[in-house]
């Protein structure tokens, strides 16, 4: 739904969920994945969303310190719900 501004539905369509599944799987287990973080958001046990994040790649960086988003996905039905608002602080 993202993509479908940007890119042809032919693009969009070209891989099947199976692909993808065998793509990710492939991803998550190369051994320089060990330094990323992926988050999975759930809603009543249904996976909705996720991210990938990896070290910070800009030069004036501390990669050790720093990350970026190198994938960033939610179903549309819950988009603009405030999940990836950082939560707020516990009373001490």
């Amino acid at each position: 739904a993202a993509y479908s501004t940007i890119l042809s539905p032919e693009i969009v369509s070209q891989r099947s969920l199976e692909e993808r599944e065998k793509m990710w799987e492939g991803i998550l287990s190369l051994p320089e994945y060990d330094q990323t973080r992926t988050f999975v958001l759930l809603d009543d046990k249904e996976v909705v969303g996720f991210s990938l994040t990896l070290p910070g790649r800009d030069d004036d960086l501390d990669a050790t310190s720093t990350a970026e988003f190198a994938e960033l996905y939610f179903v549309p039905s819950h988009w603009r719900r405030g999940f990836g608002k950082a939560p707020e602080p516990r009373p001490r």
